[in-house]
């Protein structure tokens, strides 16, 4: 089985194609593979809220969110 995957998500209205290793976080694969450093990363265990991004209009923590979920997603 393999660890890649394609995914495709719009973040701040731009839409991306990434190759992502599934067991990478959101706020990973926005900030090293998207250079988006807006999002930041702080406690890692979703309880400091530094991380939060909205998904589909959701707040969510992108520290605790698999990037593989975001998968056809809209993120601001």
């Amino acid at each position: 089985m393999s660890l890649k995957r394609k995914i495709k998500l719009t973040v701040n209205d731009k839409k991306y194609e990434v190759e992502i290793d599934i067991r990478e976080s959101l706020s990973e694969v926005l900030r090293s593979r998207l250079h988006l450093t807006g999002v930041k990363q702080g406690c890692l265990v979703g309880e400091c809220g530094a991380c939060t991004v909205l998904i589909d209009g959701v707040p969510t923590d992108s520290c605790i969110y698999l990037a593989a979920w975001a998968d056809g997603k809209t993120i601001k």
